[in-house]
């Protein structure tokens, strides 16, 4: 039996990023895609950087900043805002 929440939009709604066509695990991959996704994880860590010294929450990791295509959306804000809503209902 399926149960559509009133709070969460049906799974259509929602915008997802498309997997790859072939996904592989690191260990099957060749060295060309080896060395890509080491160029990527290099870039990736140069955007993403973590800080765990903050005095409200010492050892927990957290984002010194977000790139700005990962900030959250307009859309993402209303539905949040919504589901909130209904909560506090």
């Amino acid at each position: 039996m399926s149960f559509q929440s009133p709070i969460v939009p049906h799974a259509e709604t929602l915008c997802a990023p498309v997997p790859p066509a072939a996904p592989s695990l690191p260990q099957n991959d060749t060295h060309a895609q080896k060395a890509a996704r080491a160029a990527q994880l290099a870039a990736s860590q140069q955007a993403y950087v973590w800080d765990d010294q903050v005095a409200t929450l010492p050892g927990v990791p957290l984002a010194k900043s977000v790139p700005l295509d990962n900030l959250p959306t307009l859309q993402w804000w209303a539905l949040l805002i919504g589901i909130s809503l209904k909560i506090v209902r």
